[in-house]
């Protein structure tokens, strides 16, 4: 509503002046303001206005500064109108004017005073607010029915607004005190909601205890006086928490400040509000890119009062950030982006770089925040081949794991970025073995007895657990045993024990100090030496022969395994004609094992006897019948001359030709097995020269045979005279 003048001129005359009043053509009597009657606010303490309105969006309000500047202020909608929050950050008068539609609502402009903090020394007595409301009803008073709620009671904020409702919609008439009692004087300003409650706002300007009476009729109402604790601002708080830190693992400095990172690099951001209860907003961050866009980062609650936001790196430029908490910053920073690789900012971190175990899964994690945009290549090289899996989390980070199949020295590579740089600690060394299990320790060759005085050996095998000693220890007055590792982890035991036959020797066998399951070892002492349990058998390994071939050698095996380790072994084989044939014994490859051999030279049955150490091995004979083989009949007798008196020391020389006498062999038996020396040479074409030297005089018979017959005039008989007769 306006008043006009109206100036009229008729014929260059000024007619008497004329007024009109004009009423504006909307209606602004329900657009109302609450919490501006008579407003104080400390300097640097945020205000907050309500404005009530059904057109919000032709509602206009602005703000001016002492100075008379235009002061910024967060306006938020809401169900009635909207909310204003704004900061004073002058001493003195500010003006708000409210218009819808560019006219003033009725009282506009406000005025807010800005007060300077009061001096935050606690006085003795302490400091006491106060203020008075009239609640108008037609009921008498009743204390007891008023109720008192908001977010001002229990712990709030120091130097931030808060508020409390007064409901005395079922009181009745009377007067409403409230008092603030506290370490410091407590602006309080209080709005009538017009419908029978009222809003008390209260600043408690330092941290301490504070009691709120409110007294109704001169009577406290219920829960009055209330004590309110007012924490430090959070502000103070976050700051002297620092801020906002980087995840675990990172070294250096916060985020908050300067800071040079590379395209790609993730950031994790952490802010501690040190359990600060929100009065409107909370915490809130906001980015702004290089391109002058900002963003609302998202947090993530962790715990109660800490809160995981995550930022990544994706234009070159700077960014800036600003943590605000209930609309007041907290912390800012910038980061400048820029391109390249760096590899020495990877971390590798993990069991898996320096231990797994064979046949498990083995694990370590690598972080590329900070090392730009570029990729990871891994290589394992060692005794096996490894089973590998690449986990990305798509946060700068993997996590990779392995199996490996062979213990042993393992080195890992890890290279990051175009140029294949290596990051640091690469490559890295890993062993590997196998889990610690004395169950896994074996035995083997442990036959549970040992003769007394003789070495016995059996072997450990601990290779299918983790490389620790092996030890073995025989009891007290036992010469301790010898362990030698012959083998990666197989060691062979060997030990002589002492004592009397059928004696019982404990033998502790300890994996890493700790005796494995099978242990103590029992070993039952033998005599030293026991020629009945020597065996005789066939090259074959089964028992002896009762048939072999005449003129062929026959090959027995003698076993002395369980009879111990003789110092001589020997033989004596008789024929079937009554006369002792040559026998040899040699050794094999094993120390229990010896051969023994002769050749039948005519059909009929030999016997052997075996002695060790002396001693026959068995009170009878081992017999054998051997069989004649090939045909004697086709061998034929060439170049003997037909001398019947040979001198005494003179060699003859003449050939039988057995090329068709099939399998067999050709053997020369003498009448006196001393009295003339001979020999065979082979020839060609199946022709074998038999070569005669006698050494005594006298009369002598030489026998032929084949295969263990004789061939056709193989008897040569002759008379040998001393050549110097």
């Amino acid at each position: 509503l306006s008043c006009f003048k109206l100036k009229v001129v008729f014929a260059g005359v000024e007619i008497p002046k004329v007024e009109i009043n004009v009423k504006p053509h909307v209606d602004i009597s329900g657009i109302r303001v609450e919490g501006l009657k008579d407003a104080i606010v400390t300097v640097n303490c945020e205000k907050e206005v309500h404005v009530f309105t059904c057109d919000g969006d032709n509602t206009r309000i602005t703000i001016r500064s002492p100075s008379g500047r235009v002061v910024e202020a967060l306006i938020e909608p809401t169900a009635t109108g909207f909310r204003v929050r704004f900061t004073p950050s002058e001493i003195g008068d500010y003006t708000i004017e409210v218009t819808y539609e560019d006219i003033p609502i009725d009282e506009s402009p406000f005025t807010l005073h800005s007060v300077p903090p009061l001096n935050e020394k606690v006085t003795p007595n302490g400091v006491v607010a106060e203020a008075e409301y009239v609640v108008s009803a037609s009921e008498p008073p009743q204390a007891q029915l008023v109720k008192v709620t908001g977010p001002g009671l229990g712990t709030v904020l120091a130097a931030r607004s808060t508020h409390v409702l007064i409901d005395a919609t079922r009181a009745g008439f009377g007067n409403i005190d409230l008092y603030v009692d506290g370490p410091a004087k407590t602006p309080i300003n209080c709005i009538d909601n017009h419908d029978g409650t009222c809003s008390m706002f209260y600043e408690p300007l330092v941290p301490g205890v504070y009691y709120l009476r409110v007294m109704f009729d001169d009577c406290h109402v219920p829960g009055s006086p209330f004590k309110i604790l007012a924490q430090p601002p959070v502000s103070e708080r976050l700051r002297r928490n620092g801020g906002s830190r980087r995840s675990s693992g990172h070294k250096g400095k916060g985020w908050i400040g300067k800071e040079n990172v590379l395209l790609g690099h993730r950031k994790e951001i952490r802010v501690s509000t040190s359990g600060a209860v929100p009065s409107t907003t909370g915490l809130e961050a906001i980015t702004e890119d290089p391109d002058g866009r900002r963003y609302l980062l998202k947090f993530t609650p962790e715990s109660d009062d800490v809160f995981v936001g995550g930022w990544t790196a994706q234009k070159l430029g700077e960014t800036k950030f600003s943590v605000f908490y209930d609309g007041i910053m907290v912390a800012e920073g910038k980061t400048i982006v820029r391109e390249g690789q760096d590899a020495s900012k990877c971390r590798a971190v993990g069991e898996g770089l320096e231990r797994a175990i064979v046949g498990e899964r083995t694990k370590f994690r690598i972080d590329t925040q900070g090392a730009g945009e570029g990729s990871i290549a891994m290589a394992i090289k060692g005794p096996s081949e490894s089973k590998t899996t690449v986990t990305d989390h798509s946060n700068g980070s993997c996590t990779v794991e392995y199996v490996l199949l062979t213990p042993g020295l393992y080195e890992i590579n890890i290279v990051y970025g175009e140029k294949k740089e290596p990051i640091p600690g690469s490559p890295f060394t890993t062993v590997a073995d196998f889990r610690h299990d004395p169950s896994k320790v074996s035995v083997e060759g442990f036959e549970g007895k040992a003769r007394i005085g003789v070495p016995t050996s059996f072997v450990v095998d601990a290779t299918r657990t983790a490389a620790l000693p092996i030890d073995v220890r025989l009891p007290v007055g036992q010469q301790q045993p010898i362990v030698e590792e012959f083998e990666p982890r197989r060691y062979r035991v060997t030990f002589t024990a002492t004592g009397k036959p059928d004696d019982v020797v404990p033998v502790e066998l300890l994996y890493g100090g700790e005796p494995v399951p099978a242990s103590p070892l029992k070993v039952t002492l033998t005599s030293a030496l026991e020629p009945d349990r020597v065996k005789l058998r066939d090259r074959s390994g089964a028992p002896f022969p009762s048939e072999s071939r005449a003129s062929l050698p026959a090959t027995f095996i003698i076993d002395v395994s369980e009879a111990g380790r003789p110092d001589k072994l020997s033989a004596e084989v008789m024929g079937p004609d009554g006369r002792p044939r040559k026998s040899t014994i040699i050794a094999t490859g094993d120390p229990n094992m010896y051969e023994v051999s002769f050749t039948p030279d005519i059909v009929g049955t030999y016997e052997m006897l075996v002695f060790f150490n002396g001693t026959l091995i068995s009170r009878t004979p081992y017999r054998i019948h051997c069989v004649p083989v090939g045909d004697a009949n086709k061998c034929i007798l060439r170049d003997l001359r037909e001398e019947r008196l040979w001198g005494v020391g003179e060699t003859r020389r003449f050939a039988v030709d057995v090329s068709n006498a099939g399998t067999g062999a050709l053997s020369v038996i003498p009448n006196g097995s001393r009295d003339v020396e001979w020999s065979i040479e082979k020839g060609e074409g199946g022709i074998q020269y038999v070569i005669l030297k006698p050494l005594t005089a006298g009369p002598h018979a030489v026998f032929l045979l084949y295969g263990g017959r004789e061939i056709p005039n193989g008897v040569i008989s002759f008379e040998v005279r001393s050549l110097y007769e």
